[in-house]
């Protein structure tokens, strides 16, 4: 209780009002735009101190608009021992809205885990950061929020191959080859199906010819045409003329990435330190 008498003036600090759960997430991936079925990192909504959710306090998690959940995430007290419960058949109340309620308050400080987490992002969700809201008690103010994924275009694309490595990354995914990019006369050689894939083309729409040894991509609008042993890069049937010749290894055609890559519309990147790759397609 604060009493004052007598004439004052000015401002004083007597308290301060602190949230009573902090949120984390173990991980922020990326989701692509307009796809179902993608893993999404952990939350955790952790008290401040023992006793700060109370019995019978309600709890929910609201997705931002255009997230939905894939299906039921699981809900459990990962450390302390505060217990919870759904408010209903289950947490999960909608697609968007997880909820439950404080059956017994803590004694000692407790952390709520909520795992399995997978989203459908529709054409409504907005680009960037997930920002996953938790609201306490009959509050429409979310009391904290966190980011346990990141939206991106359905088209956008960051593509990295390292030299002499089978292993390369779309959007942080790892995917592996079957041959190995390498070095020849200065120039980094990758397999072209490969980069075609990393750069979104169908895997049914790399076509190789093998009379004419000629590979086509088929992307959108656009037809990338190679042939062995030719300096010419037919895209939609235009010839431009390079300074190698694709070559065939281990049955893959192979060709410095740079070509590839700028005909399928990416910017192309080399970190001689690295001896990595990068191609960017937004």
């Amino acid at each position: 209780m604060l009493t004052v008498g007598g004439a004052v003036s000015g401002t004083v600090k007597i308290g301060k009002v602190a949230n009573p759960v902090t949120l984390s997430a173990s991980d922020v991936p990326t989701l692509v735009a307009q796809t179902g079925d993608q893993k999404a990192g952990d939350i955790f909504i952790t008290e401040v101190k023992n006793g700060t959710l109370k019995t019978n306090t309600k709890v929910r998690v609201v997705l931002p608009m255009g997230i939905e959940f894939t299906q039921a995430p699981d809900v459990k007290v990962d450390s302390g021992d505060i217990t919870i419960a759904p408010t209903g058949s289950s947490y999960l109340v909608d697609k968007s809205t997880i909820e439950f309620q404080v059956t017994g308050a803590s004694n000692i400080a407790s952390t709520i885990k909520i795992s399995k987490i997978k989203y459908d992002v529709t054409n409504q969700a907005a680009y960037g950061d997930v920002a996953v809201k938790v609201f306490v008690g009959d509050f429409e103010t979310p009391i904290a929020k966190v980011a346990n994924a990141k939206v991106i275009s359905p088209t956008k694309r960051n593509v990295v191959f390292t030299l002499g490595s089978n292993v390369y990354t779309v959007n942080g995914t790892q995917y592996t080859m079957d041959v190995a990019a390498y070095e020849k006369n200065g120039r980094t050689y990758l397999p072209v199906r490969y980069v075609a894939y990393a750069l979104g083309v169908d895997p049914a729409n790399v076509l190789w010819d093998e009379a004419a040894q000629t590979v086509t991509l088929l992307k959108g609008t656009n037809a990338v045409q190679l042939t062995i042993g030719s300096n010419v890069l037919k895209l939609n049937g235009i010839g431009i003329t390079m300074d190698v010749t694709p070559e065939l290894v281990s049955g893959r055609t192979m060709l410095p990435f740079r070509f590839i890559a700028q005909a399928l519309g990416a910017s192309v990147s080399y970190d001689e330190a690295t001896k990595t790759v990068t191609m960017n397609l937004e």
